[in-house]
């Protein structure tokens, strides 16, 4: 179960909330909003990319395919994020 004040750490970073909102618009289709997003933080793609996101378009790939695929990657950063916030508060305590 998530605790709250790893919820609000992660909020409060602005790097890892647009990481979080780019997966989740591009899990709901929304391209206006990713693009939205990549445009006010040009080194999002490649923060996710290094954090070995795989962002590869795949050809074929049908719609709920693409879905579920961002769906698992928006769940895969945010517990890389967690894990991040936990980390830290660790090595501070």
């Amino acid at each position: 179960m998530t605790k709250p004040w790893i919820v609000r750490k992660i909020a409060a970073d602005p790097h890892a909330r647009r990481e979080l909102l780019w997966l989740r618009a591009r899990e709901k289709d929304d391209i206006a909003l990713a693009s939205d997003l990549e445009e006010i933080d040009p080194g999002l793609l490649d923060r996710l990319r290094a954090a070995g996101v795989d962002l590869t378009e795949r050809p074929g790939e049908l719609p709920h395919e693409r879905r579920e695929r961002f769906g698992r990657l928006s769940d895969e950063c945010y517990r890389r994020h967690e894990l991040a916030v936990e980390s830290t508060r660790r090595r501070h305590a």
